[in-house]
């Protein structure tokens, strides 16, 4: 493999996991939206009358069916997290998907989900005497990227102390049993395809494991928005979490515990509220460990606040300006908010403690900030505007606001019809600010690298970009129908019309994929890179260990897969230039 082309793809794949708005924490406003989808099969075709459940809070879920093209549209949707289910019932048993999408209240949100093979898990949770638990949780959780995790299940144990989780996939599975009176249980699936598994799991002897969390410092009026989050770990699967492990004590509004997690997985706490901050960020358990205390502290006035000045180019305070100060912590989104002063001078809360890196934006599409403290000369593309900081407790930042530019487009398939839902990304192509900017790209969409998605005429907008005159930018347009690389210079218009952007008929890669002994891998976790989109491709194998991706840029393709403990296994892949002929590869999951 060529190293060059490796690193450059796997640091853009990795840069897209970063949890920017995936993972944030949502105002309930009552605006409504609209959701388009394509839902693919393991081989890239359309998914025809699959079921679509989309869960949006404690509001009942929206339900719909794809199409003949496998293309799904609900409208009036709350803004905020969904979650997007599919089921899709074929000859060879069912097929699943899933993802969750941050739907903004304004602009249209497409998602594309890929299926793959599902089966039907039952059993017994018993007791370490063998007698059956009722009211037990159990969860599933398939092995594999970040992608995977909205396709977890779990169910409760009935009166005998049986479960049934339908629908799950077919892949390797992390399973786990909890009740707060119990140690919790533990089991992992190997790579299988059969449509029912039936797997019992034993509660582990001796009295349930409590974990502690203690905030200090904190006044009783701050501590009544804290909450604890929680994310438990095992064998690269994150769990679902059941209601009511993390409990408040009654008795005293400083102290959490946790209580009948199984002992075997790993831990990771973090602490948040609204009128303070605490430290660490972050404090993990580690799996078997006997220190199951955690203490945090509330950050003492002087280490609170964030200071600086936000100026123009001219020097000049601007003040009456709306700051937004980000942090991402443990995957959830802390923000805090101020206005400038007269000056330009401001000073709010910091989303985050001293040493932790925060990213400041101002919520306008007429500007564009930069760190004035930074000497670097290369600075990524916004979009909004953004600037990436460190909290400290002397530290003051300047910030200069710029005039901010605009793109607009039309995207085009190859058979000259409008491309709708095409993914949007813009790199700059002048060598001297870095050619590929991939490793760098810091400030990504929710989507994970895409500025923007097509109308269904094919037109996107751009805006709040942090560009010059001099500037020459690549536009790479990628999607279901095929691709497009489009290079423009820009003039002094910072209103840019790029006109209509081509895009032609991709390569197509076919793969087998094996497990160690030899046999087809079931359902196994892909990842796919190109050198021509910066978003990734997940999906998973089909019943035969098998999949295929259609529409390819041509040229270096990175496909992932992950091993037994999670590591990931780059293979490059050479896509050929004739759409007729397709890559064909065989694969195999090392040991």
């Amino acid at each position: 493999m060529r190293r060059s082309n490796a690193e450059s793809l796997r640091n853009a794949a990795r840069c897209g996991l970063l949890p920017l708005g995936l993972a944030a924490t949502l105002s309930c406003q009552e605006h409504h939206a609209r959701l388009h989808g394509l839902v693919l099969d393991p081989h890239s075709r359309p998914a025809v009358n699959a079921a679509i459940t989309i869960d949006h809070g404690d509001e009942k879920p929206r339900r719909a069916f794809t199409d003949a093209t496998g293309q799904f549209r609900v409208t009036r949707l709350p803004a905020g997290r969904l979650v997007v289910r599919v089921v899709a019932e074929t000859e060879r048993g069912p097929q699943i998907g899933a993802a969750a999408v941050n739907r903004a209240a304004a602009d249209p949100r497409h998602v594309t989900i890929r299926t793959r093979p599902a089966r039907k898990i039952t059993g017994v949770v018993r007791g370490a005497a063998g007698e059956p638990i009722a009211g037990a949780w159990v969860s599933a959780t398939p092995f594999g990227f970040a992608a995977c995790r909205p396709l977890a299940q779990s169910s409760t144990t009935d009166e005998a102390g049986q479960y049934e989780l339908t629908h799950v996939p077919c892949g390797r599975l992390e399973l786990r049993a909890w009740s707060a009176v119990h140690r919790g249980a533990t089991a992992t699936l190997p790579h299988a395809g059969e449509p029912h598994a039936e797997v019992d799991l034993t509660m582990a002897e001796g009295e349930p494991v409590v974990h502690t969390v203690t905030l200090l410092g904190a006044a009783p009026k701050e501590l009544e928005s804290a909450h604890i989050d929680l994310r438990i770990t095992a064998a690269a699967a994150r769990h679902p979490l059941p209601p009511g492990l993390v409990r408040r004590d009654p008795n005293d509004a400083t102290r959490w515990t946790i209580r009948g997690w199984p002992i075997a997985d790993e831990l990771r706490l973090a602490t948040f509220a609204d009128a303070v901050t605490f430290e660490p960020a972050e404090s993990r358990i580690r799996a078997f460990c006997s220190n199951r205390t955690k203490r945090f502290h509330a950050l003492v006035d002087e280490y609170r606040h964030i200071r600086g000045e936000l100026v123009t180019d001219h020097e000049l305070g601007l003040g009456g300006r709306r700051l937004v100060a980000r942090a991402v912590r443990r995957g959830e989104t802390v923000e805090t908010t101020g206005i400038t002063r007269a000056d330009g001078s401001f000073e709010f809360r910091s989303p985050t403690p001293t040493g932790d890196h925060f990213v400041l934006r101002c919520p306008a599409e007429d500007l564009v900030l930069v760190d004035a403290d930074s000497r670097r000369a290369l600075r990524a593309l916004r979009h909004p505007s953004q600037v990436f900081l460190q909290h400290g407790r002397r530290r003051f930042h300047e910030v200069e606001a710029r005039p901010a530019w605009r793109l607009t487009g039309t995207a085009h398939t190859a058979t000259g019809a409008p491309y709708p839902f095409a993914m949007i990304s813009i790199l700059l192509v002048d060598a001297e600010r870095m050619i590929r900017r991939l490793p760098d790209w810091r400030t990504l969409g929710d989507d994970g690298g895409v500025f923007a998605v097509t109308d269904e005429r094919g037109h996107f907008t751009l805006t709040g970009l942090d560009l010059t005159e001099r500037d020459v930018i690549r536009v790479l347009v990628s999607g279901a129908d095929g691709y497009g690389d489009h290079t423009a210079p820009l003039a002094d218009n910072r209103a840019v019309d790029l006109g209509t952007i081509a895009s032609s008929r991709g390569m197509n890669l076919t793969a087998a994929v094996t497990d160690p002994s030899g046999a087809p891998a079931i359902a196994a976790p892909i990842r796919i890179m190109t050198s021509g989109t910066l978003r990734p491709i997940y999906l998973a194998t089909d019943r035969d260990g098998r999949f295929t991706a259609r529409n390819l840029p041509p040229g270096p393709c990175i496909v992932a897969l992950l091993d037994s403990l999670g590591q990931e296994v780059d293979h490059e892949i050479s896509l050929g230039r004739d759409p007729s002929h397709a890559t064909a590869v065989d694969l195999t999951i090392p040991q």
